[in-house]
């Protein structure tokens, strides 16, 4: 978007500037794009705007903004942004503007981080899915063409179809090409699937780094002040995916490598800026998440319901909550013990 709106003139306001309405009355009159950020709700005088009331008036173009009729430009444009993941827009809104969402879900995180992995540990098998999914492109582009010329031709014909030798000399040109891009689009769908199979080892690792992100995006709950944005997540990620050292050992163990370093780099850059009594929570998190890594490790529910209940216990006592006593609670494998315990 910002790549096209730098090729206009733009005036970016807020609903919380002053002059917001002179900004919008300009940018109606002269046709300029006008952005407003920061958006929490919609003005209502916005509302002829955005129902596109305009009406002719002695040879002029009109459209009434509040109480005054205001020129209007076909060259006017209007864009409204907000950093709020979670505002939501009534239906009536909705229904009169057109949404473009650029919030990353968990599925998007999980490719982005899967194809970095790839890129780093199989670069063979990443340039081959690249491939694929052009070819695979390329292909629905040709049988798109060539279900245009067939309709083309169809429409040409003048009089019996089985009578006019060009027609049917097209139409079998046609089916062939056809024929043959379709078996080409199956190999291609093969080979995707076989590259896929072979990705799947490292899906883990790219769910459980998308994981790990959303867990650092949620502490935000525990204080406002907890701000940590998504490209530098993706630095720290692919800073660990270069540096990593681990180069001899079997994939999984590998990826294991990668995944305690991703945590510990991580945790250094998020754990500076938390509360002592939120580290723990984040913590025990980040260890529920490393037991997709290793599934036999994963705690039963009854040993998280002894983690929750301890902190009341020793409370009750007068003893202060312990962060190795939670930890052996929990009957989770030795690494992940030895990762908490360092951390």
């Amino acid at each position: 978007m910002w790549t096209h709106l730098d090729r206009l003139e733009l005036k970016i306001t807020a609903f919380t500037d002053p002059a917001f309405t002179k900004h919008l009355e300009a940018a109606l009159r002269f046709g300029t794009v006008l952005l407003f950020t920061d958006v929490q709700k919609v003005d209502p005088i916005l509302n002829s705007v955005l129902n596109r009331e305009i009406f002719k008036k002695g040879g002029r173009t009109l459209i009434t903004v509040g109480d005054v009729d205001i020129d209007y430009s076909p060259n006017f444009a209007m864009y409204m942004t907000t950093r709020d993941a979670s505002l939501t827009f009534t239906p009536d809104v909705a229904s009169r503007v057109t949404m473009v969402n650029f919030n990353v879900t968990k599925e998007s995180l999980q490719a982005q981080c899967l194809h970095a992995l790839l890129k780093t540990e199989r670069p063979d098998v990443e340039e081959k899915r690249v491939k694929a999914l052009k070819l695979q492109g390329e292909f629905r582009v040709r049988i798109r063409e060539l279900e245009d010329g067939l309709l083309h031709a169809l429409s040409n014909v003048t009089g019996s179809i089985l009578e006019d030798e060009a027609i049917v000399s097209t139409l079998e040109t046609l089916k062939c090409e056809a024929a043959e891009v379709a078996e080409e689009a199956g190999k291609a769908d093969e080979n995707l699937r076989e590259i896929e199979a072979v990705s799947s080892a490292y899906i883990p690792l790219s769910a459980s780094a998308a994981n790990l992100f959303f867990v650092v995006q949620g502490l935000k709950a525990l204080n406002n002040l907890y701000q940590f944005g998504l490209v530098r997540y993706l630095e720290l990620y692919n800073l660990v995916l270069q540096h990593s050292s681990d180069t001899t050992s079997a994939a999984s163990s590998r990826l294991w490598s990668i995944w305690q370093c991703l945590v510990k780099l991580v945790y250094d850059y998020v754990g500076s800026g938390l509360l002592a009594a939120d580290r723990l929570i984040f913590l025990l998190r980040v260890a529920e998440i490393g037991s997709a890594m290793v599934p036999s490790s994963s705690p039963p529910p009854s040993q998280y319901m002894q983690l929750l209940t301890m902190h009341d216990e020793q409370k009750r006592d007068g003893e202060p909550l312990s962060p190795l006593k939670c930890v052996e609670a929990l009957n989770i494998s030795q690494d992940q013990k030895d990762l908490i315990t360092r951390l």
